[in-house]
């Protein structure tokens, strides 16, 4: 067997490997060494408290203008120079009237990886994940490189590799981004409080 199963769903063709979990049929299902999936399997646990401070940061950050974002930023904490922006891994801001460097346009997965401290908010140009292997939130090791920021983000929030596929979507908006988060605490029995 090949190392990556094709699955196809909503009209998308997504690559699994032996190991990934996903929610299918109405519970998490793992995929064999045979390319077969499993029922029954746990879900790995999610980073609550991580996951609530982005809820509340993407909210902070949602539609306001680089100019409010400027004076807002003060207030956010570790979150303090990042606005949300769910179209970019990372790509640095520039103030629209000085053209001066002022924060950093990320996803909630380049958010994770900055928190994390395996990437570093950009002066100029796009953020650079470190290339490392880090240990994930539920013990798991990871191999990041320049091109694998889902899974560093997956890692670092409790994800399965089908959850961060959907989570880490650029086309999400807040409200999709909030039900994604609540429907994977749930089907943990876990709750969002966000």
């Amino acid at each position: 067997m090949n190392e990556t199963q094709q699955y196809s769903q909503y009209d998308e063709t997504l690559s699994y490997k032996p190991g990934d979990v996903v929610i299918r049929w109405g519970g998490p299902h793992i995929m064999d060494g045979s390319g077969c999936w499993s029922y029954g399997e746990t879900l790995p646990k999610l980073n609550i408290a991580m996951i609530e401070e982005i809820l509340v940061w993407t909210k902070a950050t949602n539609r306001i203008s680089v100019t409010k974002f400027i004076t807002k930023s003060a207030d956010l904490g570790m979150f303090k120079g990042l606005k949300w922006n769910q179209n970019t891994w990372g790509h640095s801001l520039r103030d629209e009237q000085t053209h001066e460097p002022c924060g950093t346009a990320c996803c909630i997965a380049g958010a994770a990886a900055i928190l994390a401290g395996i990437a570093d908010k950009p002066v100029k140009g796009y953020m650079q994940i470190n290339p490392q292997t880090i240990t994930g939130y539920n013990g798991e090791t990871v191999k990041v490189s320049e091109q694998s920021w889902y899974d560093a983000g997956a890692a670092i929030l409790g994800l399965t590799r089908d959850e961060s596929i959907q989570l880490f979507n650029g086309d999400n908006n807040l409200t999709q981004v909030k039900r994604l988060v609540r429907s994977f605490a749930k089907a943990r029995g876990e709750y969002i409080q966000v």
